[in-house]
């Protein structure tokens, strides 16, 4: 009899994307996928828009500090799927305590989101180099060998294309909503 794995026990790999926007502030997303690269999870914060006044107390630390500790940490701290790899775009310093190995995939590196990964891609075989630091080092050949399995399914860049794309879509929903909200 064939019993589906929990999602809490289903191996999965997490990307956490930020990105700053000078009129919105820091925003984050984090997309759980399966090792077949369909989502399991999606969480997205709400803007974090330092102050001027945050901006020259906490100089080059307010980027690391806002994207790892506040929005990071929560997003982390949210998930109900731990992923058992976490793949980033920029460590800002240092990788978040996100309690598995974390890699670094470049903003922008190799993402044509109209090609599949498949046998014929290039993109296929030239999966970008990750370099897997934090975590448990006993779990760095399990989350290499998922990172493995789910390289040859998709690109391993692509994720970040949607979690991004959601995050656009939830400005713009959130957008809307202050726009009634205010004509009301």
């Amino acid at each position: 009899m064939n019993v589906p794995a929990s999602p809490k026990t289903t191996p999965a790999v997490g990307y956490l994307a930020i990105s700053h926007d000078p009129q919105h502030g820091f925003l984050g997303g984090l997309l759980i996928v399966s090792p077949q690269g369909r989502p399991l999870e999606f969480h997205c914060s709400t803007p974090v828009l330092p102050t001027r006044a945050q901006e020259i107390l906490y100089g080059p630390t307010l980027r690391p500090y806002v994207s790892g500790e506040l929005i990071a940490g929560a997003l982390l701290a949210a998930v109900k799927i731990r992923p058992r790899v976490l793949l980033v775009q920029d460590l800002c310093g240092q990788p978040p305590a996100a309690g598995c190995p974390v890699g670094v995939i470049p903003e922008g590196y190799g993402v044509q989101p109209d090609e599949p990964a498949n046998e014929q891609s290039p993109l296929a075989a030239k999966a970008p180099p990750i370099i897997l630091s934090g975590g448990p080092e006993a779990d760095l050949p399990e989350a290499e060998g998922l990172l493995a399995e789910l390289s040859e399914r998709i690109n391993l860049a692509e994720p970040f294309e949607r979690v991004h794309e959601a995050i656009r879509e939830a400005q713009r929903i959130g957008a809307q909503e202050v726009t009634v909200d205010d004509a009301a």
